[in-house]
């Protein structure tokens, strides 16, 4: 390595260089090029120009460094990419854990994983506009991230698809021994008067009466007429609105669910 230097001690350099920023290294950045590299792709500093690094590269090596400059920055995309699955990984394993369910396997993970990106983008297609009208804006990651926290907590999907296309799915959770909350019910709308909404509720009934469920509650997104009127058309009971939202909390028990849905 020119001058003898360390990576280690390259870092030190960069760092009195770079008024102090903490110079971010890897185990494949052995020489002070990939530090730089990497310090100017996580964008830890404003543009880095090639005049700063004149002082520390010949010219060879500044052409070198930004010409794959484009390259670090895809690989370090990439790196920070799996850093945060890997967390969102190890938070919703401890969830699980928490409420006594076992981790899932990589092959779980996968399927999970891709049926809530599907429920996200179907939630953006019907509800968006919905959910921004009471939090202000709507995005699909946290969207995602609110039904992945209902499944660690020993929440269940009841979906469909069609076309190889998700077509709707029933978002449920646990509150008590003898409780569950609706969080969401979504369908296409292409598929809104194909009678899947019953098929989809009476797989609901199934899992409630497996899990000796009595009361079923559920809340309405303000605005949402579509759930109302299949609320009401259900026989769910008022029990006021959600706070200052202006959402609905429905309440129906888990028997006269199953009357319902037998009569039709």
């Amino acid at each position: 390595m020119r001058h003898g230097k360390s990576a280690d001690q390259m870092a030190e350099t960069l760092n009195r260089e770079l008024a102090g920023k903490v110079v971010y290294s890897d185990g494949w950045a052995h020489d002070y090029t990939w530090l730089a590299l990497l310090f100017d792709a996580a964008e830890r500093v404003p543009a880095f120009r090639l005049d700063n690094l004149r002082t520390l590269l010949n010219e060879e090596e500044a052409n070198r460094w930004h010409d794959t400059k484009a390259q670090v920055q895809a690989e370090l995309h990439i790196e920070r990419h799996r850093a945060s699955n890997d967390a969102r990984v190890l938070q919703l394993t401890l969830m699980r854990l928490k409420h006594g369910l076992q981790p899932l396997g990589e092959r779980g993970r996968t399927h999970e994983a891709q049926l809530l990106d599907e429920m996200a983008r179907l939630d953006a297609l019907t509800l968006g506009d919905l959910i921004a009208a009471e939090n202000g804006q709507f995005s699909t990651e946290t969207r995602r991230e609110h039904h992945a926290a209902a499944l660690a907590c020993g929440g269940r999907i009841i979906s469909e698809h069609l076309q190889h296309r998700l077509a709707g799915y029933v978002l449920l959770r646990p509150t008590d021994a003898e409780t569950w909350e609706i969080l969401s019910i979504n369908i296409h709308p292409w598929y809104r008067s194909t009678g899947l909404h019953r098929r989809l509720l009476v797989r609901t009934l199934a899992h409630l009466i497996s899990h000796g469920a009595v009361t079923l509650r559920s809340r309405v997104l303000p605005g949402h007429e579509v759930a109302v009127r299949l609320h009401e058309k259900l026989g769910f009971a008022r029990e006021g609105e959600a706070g200052t939202s202006g959402g609905l909390h429905y309440v129906m028990r888990v028997s006269d669910l199953a009357r319902r849905l037998r009569q039709g």
